[in-house]
């Protein structure tokens, strides 16, 4: 079983995989990173060259590799769970965490994230607000739907947010790391495809 984190880009969704990943010790494996080191380019350079429609497919595939992952945590793109294809493979692939928080809070990070050089195109050449606003009207009820699991990080640390997911996946059962020996790879951990022949 694997510990899939979804939610809008700003929820945290990287922040707290890499840091509930240590505390499992078990891999991590980011949808986002691995397209770019798949490419070979950055999510701004590939919708630069193929648009949204080309990024999303580059997103499938990706997905599309993880599904034999298993005692894993899994940060996916805040669109990804658009697709039906990747909705129902992470579905299969284990329990899902909803990471939520409002406009506001997610305004503010994602700020961050364009201070340090990290933001990415527009989805809809809108304003940020109005953006973040419609895509999470839009996005929220399939968050909700797939999800097992949902914490507001709008007020939380990393550490608490960890905790909390950490504390459910115990109430329920689902000790996915530590009893399986993993040693909590970040990022760049190679997908087991990557090392075959």
């Amino acid at each position: 079983m694997n510990v899939i984190i979804i939610g809008h880009r700003g929820s945290g969704k990287t922040s707290v995989g890499a840091e509930l990943s240590k505390r499992l010790a078990s891999p991590f494996y980011d949808s986002d990173v691995i397209i770019e080191r798949d490419t070979g380019c950055t999510i701004p350079q590939l919708v630069e060259i193929g648009g949204w429609s080309f990024f999303r497919q580059k997103e499938r595939e990706a997905i599309s590799k993880m599904s034999s992952l298993k005692n894993s945590v899994i940060a996916t793109g805040g669109g990804a769970v658009m697709d039906s294809d990747n909705a129902d493979l992470l579905r299969r692939l284990g329990i899902i965490i909803w990471l939520m928080a409002d406009v506001e809070t997610i305004l503010h990070r994602l700020k961050k994230d364009q201070e340090a050089a990290l933001c990415r195109p527009s989805l809809n050449g809108g304003d940020l607000f109005s953006e973040t606003a419609l895509v999470l009207t839009k996005r929220s009820p399939i968050y909700r739907d797939l999800a097992d699991f949902a914490v507001d990080t709008s007020t939380m640390s990393i550490e608490q947010v960890v905790e909390e997911i950490d504390e459910h996946l115990q109430r329920c059962g689902k000790m996915i790391g530590r009893s399986a020996g993993y040693g909590g790879k970040q990022f760049g951990a190679a997908l087991p495809s990557d090392n075959l022949g």
